[in-house]
């Protein structure tokens, strides 16, 4: 498997999006620096009230892989349950783009992004930056480039990049951590917003 930088740094989620560099990260608690830039802890936002699930019907995932251009829009929880030919597809969309390798997702994260377009208030769906990282892709990020973490959350499945055309994008990290659904950070340099389903931080990188 040939695993090129320009693999990683590049956005590819079709004609209307700009290729951006991607730069790898991982999750820390306390301030400092890695890499070139330099990370801070942001102060927590007000918890959002979250939707009433229970009283919803049916919930969507909208998603664009950023690197293969794939996209996915479907009920994926209808009548209080799962159905798992949407979760399938949601694994094979957020695959590792770089291995080619399908992980089981967290359902939990797909009841996250559902949770902030609803806070967004948006019908545009979400464009992935990285969504599962295979265990060979992670570790070779984590020899090539700073600031990349041997457990992180992308390797688990319960890990989203996250950016949405046309809207501010400290709008959407604002909104991320109003939801206190899990870990949020913040890259403005390279454009994008991480979410998971960790223990409820947030940080910021750049």
């Amino acid at each position: 498997m040939a695993l090129g930088a320009a693999a990683v740094g590049q956005c590819a989620a079709g004609s209307a999006l700009a290729a951006k560099p991607v730069h790898s990260h991982h999750h820390i608690k306390t301030q400092g620096h890695t890499g070139s830039g330099h990370l801070v802890m942001v102060e927590p936002a007000a918890p959002a009230r979250l939707p009433a699930r229970a009283a919803t019907r049916e919930r969507y995932v909208q998603l664009v892989n950023a690197h293969t251009n794939e996209s996915l829009q479907a009920v994926y929880w209808r009548d209080g349950r799962y159905l798992p030919d949407t979760l399938h597809q949601v694994n094979h969309v957020l695959r590792d783009h770089m291995s080619g390798d399908v992980h089981q997702m967290d359902p939990h994260l797909v009841d996250l992004l559902a949770d902030l377009r609803q806070a967004v208030g948006t019908s545009e769906p979400f464009v992935v930056i990285s969504g599962y990282r295979s265990p060979r892709t992670n570790a070779w990020m984590h020899r090539t480039q700073s600031g990349v973490a041997s457990n992180s959350m992308h390797v688990k499945g319960k890990a989203s990049d996250i950016m949405l055309p046309g809207y501010e994008l400290t709008s959407l990290h604002n909104a991320a951590l109003a939801l206190s659904e899990g870990g949020v950070g913040y890259y403005p340099r390279t454009g994008f917003v991480h979410v998971d389903t960790g223990k409820v931080r947030q940080w910021a990188f750049g």
